[in-house]
């Protein structure tokens, strides 16, 4: 209706249901009407459009038909993050409806989880404008409510209503990863269920963390081209923790970084993060390095995925490893509930001290527990992006060393001989 407008434009509105799409027909006519524009609104075939004399705006669902034999001048996508995989046949089908008018599409989203949307971000065709607060950022950190809300000075948004949903959330857990992906738009979904959250381990954080005190116990996570290798260890006695993780170095980590969304490269800046020569890290050489950042420690017990056992023992072998080593389910059953539950006791109650460690807050921020018939928890590695193999190593880790935790020290006895 305004000074672009063109005879025959046609626009497309598409979101991810028929009754989300129609609340957007709505706001765009009450927008008009309140604009004072000639238009007209058309409810039927549901969820309807809007009709001038020089174009129309249409609406449509998430249906995979949605946008075939079309042609578009511009669609406009409504939260593309929150749609499904199966949504990707209607993606396809709303390129094609622009290419006729050599049109264009706009995505308005929140990231969410979606593999879809996380391609149309990277795709070298797509100009993106994200705005989102760091991954495993602090949940009363204003400076990441305004990177995710440029709105927020010009009170689109209200802070009081920020820091009213940080408390509420703080009080209850099961809610932040709503807040999370609403927002902070940081990448992951509403619904899902974290480990714990990145603030519980920010809670353990010492700029001086206890020594090295009393045996140690290790928990491994080896990985092979895209995921990582990581190791965690643990002194009970202590409540010491130090973690070490290693990619290889093709691709590079600037490349791993973009493709995994996580911030490698700061990473190995703090120390937390090495590479080795390949496309994979040799076992064997991790194994000895880690051997010498350990040396003079006592290693009372490993333990690693048995989903490759044979494989551990091999590159423990071929390292000269003679640590005991022990092989866990690390799913939801019950090696794996139970270790998931011992690192969040651990964590929670503050009984675990380590400098602050990014690798370990960005893979809480990323992690997914799923549940078993009978409700134990496990983390979930079924997502292909975001890596949480440090996570899963001090799970482990957690599990061999809880049961050390308080465990009162024998007294020696002095026997005294009668002669």
């Amino acid at each position: 209706m305004g000074p672009l407008r063109t005879p025959g434009w046609r626009g497309a509105i598409a979101s991810v249901s028929k009754e989300k799409a129609a609340e957007l027909r709505n706001q765009v006519a009450a927008i008009a009407e309140a604009s004072g524009l000639d238009v007209t609104v058309r409810r039927s075939p549901y969820p309807g459009a809007i009709l001038s004399r020089t174009g129309s705006l249409e609406t449509l669902s998430a249906d995979r038909t949605a946008g075939h034999s079309s042609s578009f001048d511009l669609v406009v996508v409504d939260e593309t993050g929150l749609l499904p995989e199966r949504a990707r046949e209607l993606l396809a089908g709303l390129r094609s409806s622009v290419s006729a008018k050599a049109g264009r599409i706009v995505h308005i989203s929140v990231r969410g989880d979606s593999p879809l949307f996380a391609e149309v971000l990277e795709n070298p065709a797509t100009v993106a404008h994200v705005y989102a607060a760091p991954d495993g950022c602090a949940l009363d950190d204003r400076a990441a409510w305004h990177a995710a809300n440029p709105g927020l000075k010009a009170g689109i948004k209200q802070l009081g209503y920020m820091a009213h949903e940080v408390m509420r959330v703080q009080g209850a857990p099961t809610d932040e990863p709503s807040f999370r992906a609403f927002d902070l738009n940081q990448a992951l979904s509403p619904t899902r269920e974290m480990i714990l959250s990145p603030d519980d381990l920010r809670a353990c954080f010492a700029d001086d963390p206890p020594a090295r005190r009393g045996p140690c116990f290790l928990g491994f996570d080896f990985g092979e081209a895209v995921s990582s290798t990581a190791a965690v260890a643990i002194w009970p006695d202590s409540g010491r923790v130090e973690t070490w993780q290693a990619f290889g170095d093709v691709p590079s980590l600037v490349e791993r970084q973009r493709r995994d969304s996580a911030p490698y490269v700061a990473m190995e800046a703090r120390g937390e993060l090495r590479t080795y020569a390949g496309r994979i890290v040799r076992p064997d050489a991790f194994l000895a390095d880690l051997q010498s950042d350990l040396a003079g420690c006592r290693v009372e017990r490993a333990a690693a995925d048995s989903y490759k056992d044979s494989e551990v023992m091999d590159f423990l072998d071929r390292a000269a490893v003679r640590w005991p080593i022990d092989f866990r389910r690390v799913g939801a059953g019950r090696d794996g509930g139970r270790d998931v539950r011992a690192f969040q006791r651990l964590v929670l109650q503050r009984k675990l001290a380590l400098t602050e460690n990014l690798s370990l807050v960005t893979a809480i921020a990323k992690s997914t527990l799923r549940r078993d018939g009978n409700g134990n928890p496990g983390l979930d590695r079924a997502t292909s992006r975001g890596r949480i193999d440090v996570l899963s190593a001090a799970v482990i880790a957690c599990g061999l060393a809880e049961p050390r935790f308080d465990r009162p020290k024998r007294r020696r006895l002095r026997h005294a001989l009668a002669g």
